[in-house]
């Protein structure tokens, strides 16, 4: 093994440069990049964000299933009762919810169900879906998605998607439309994650 790296090191002398990986290398562990490198932790922001942004679409896409299934205004949830007879869910009853299947619901309920039912509300991916919903509904589409809103605004937000649901106009197919255009956004917010500088 000796013989083998003192021909290594006789090569590099003759030729008079390092190879490669070694200023790689080097420069990695000095803290330095090469022009136009991503830090590691640049890359994992950018990961972490697509990440998102891709289960927010899955999210998004399953709440157009449900909704297209069956939409719900003045509830959040529809199902079945121990009759087989279809059962509206509201705050005042979502303990009748409990495990049974969700066969229908409101714009913000699909974000739920989608997201894993009531126990998930709080969760940050439903969080930001609806965060995406009300930016949808309410902004420029060329505008960055506010992703973290004050509790109180986003709650604000929340019940700006819940009246807008309940509208007596409003019908299945513009809450698709919605949600679609939702899903549009999430594209866009991928792609400028995506392009933006280092």
């Amino acid at each position: 093994m000796a013989s083998v790296l003192h021909t290594a090191r006789e090569e590099r002398s003759h030729r008079g440069r390092r190879p490669r990986w070694q200023g790689i290398a080097s420069g990695l562990l000095s803290g330095s990049r090469p022009a136009g490198a991503v830090s590691p932790a640049r890359q994992d922001a950018v990961s972490a964000r697509l990440a998102e942004l891709h289960l927010i679409r899955v999210l998004l896409e399953e709440a157009v299933t449900l909704v297209s299934a069956r939409w719900v205004q003045h509830g959040w949830f529809t199902t079945t009762d121990d009759q087989g007879r279809p059962l509206l869910v509201t705050a005042h009853n979502l303990g009748d919810l409990a495990d049974r299947r969700v066969s229908g619901a409101c714009l913000v309920g699909s974000v739920v169900a989608a997201g894993g039912g009531p126990a998930a509300v709080r969760s940050q991916l439903v969080q930001r879906t609806l965060d995406l919903a009300w930016h949808t509904l309410r902004e420029d589409p060329g505008t960055p998605v506010r992703w973290c809103p004050p509790p109180d605004v986003r709650m604000a937000h929340v019940r700006d998607l819940t009246r807008w649901n309940d509208h007596p106009s409003r019908r299945a197919a513009d809450v698709v439309g919605l949600l679609g255009a939702a899903l549009e956004v999430a594209a866009q917010q991928s792609s400028s994650t995506r392009a933006a500088p280092a």
